[in-house]
């Protein structure tokens, strides 16, 4: 194989690691436009699943297209530590997917808490993470964090919302705020941060629709 040849073989790989990120924030932020709307974290995490999935089927037919060519060098190279990567990635979506799907099984009238706050191209700034949950740290067994929305039980709760400030890869914690708030079943509510007065505003934003249980 020539240096070209090794070189485009490459960074098409690249191009394909790449691409489905990037069709993978185009989805989310098409989603985060929708605060008024219900979101079905189901239908968002099969899309993101197709994305992932797309790419490691193109890029183990392109593997092994390359390798039935007599082009079996390249498995020695950094394309074989691309597709590994790719690989990878959709394993981690396909256990955020089936984890979703076990606690939506669970609790399949469970309500949405959206952080309505300002996005970067990956992830967003500032973070709303409920720090305990009727005494439970990490509200565990009561909600489940999926992107930018939280999953959480319907009832009455004692929550302690942490609020986070992402800076590269440190994250910082600002503030907590704690309320007492009635989760209605099927119901969505965005929360809203009013950073100088250090508050936390929830408002009535939808229901689900009577479809909400098929993905």
């Amino acid at each position: 194989i020539t240096p070209l040849m090794y070189i485009y073989h490459f960074w098409a790989f690249v191009t394909i690691w790449l691409l489905q990120f990037v069709v993978a924030n185009m989805l989310q932020g098409r989603k985060n436009l929708r605060l008024g709307r219900w979101n079905n974290p189901l239908k968002a995490a099969i899309a993101e699943l197709m994305v992932f999935g797309g790419a490691v089927i193109i890029s183990v037919a392109y593997f092994l297209y390359l390798y039935i060519t007599s082009e079996p060098s390249l498995f020695s190279s950094f394309s074989l530590c691309i597709l590994v990567c790719i690989v990878v990635v959709f394993a981690d979506a396909l256990i955020k997917f089936l984890r979703l799907k076990r606690w939506i099984n669970k609790h399949s009238n469970y309500a949405i808490m959206v952080f309505d706050t300002p996005t970067s191209w990956i992830k967003s700034i500032r973070h709303l993470h409920i720090g305990k949950l009727d005494g439970v740290k990490d509200a565990k067994g009561k909600a489940f964090s999926y992107d930018k929305s939280t999953l959480v039980v319907p009832g009455k709760h004692e929550f302690c919302f942490d609020i986070k400030k992402r800076s590269g890869k440190t994250i910082d914690h600002l503030y907590s705020v704690y309320m007492d708030f009635n989760v209605a079943p099927s119901t969505m509510y965005v929360l809203k941060e009013n950073e100088d007065a250090k508050k936390l505003y929830i408002s009535y934003s939808c229901s689900a629709p009577e479809t909400n249980s098929q993905p």
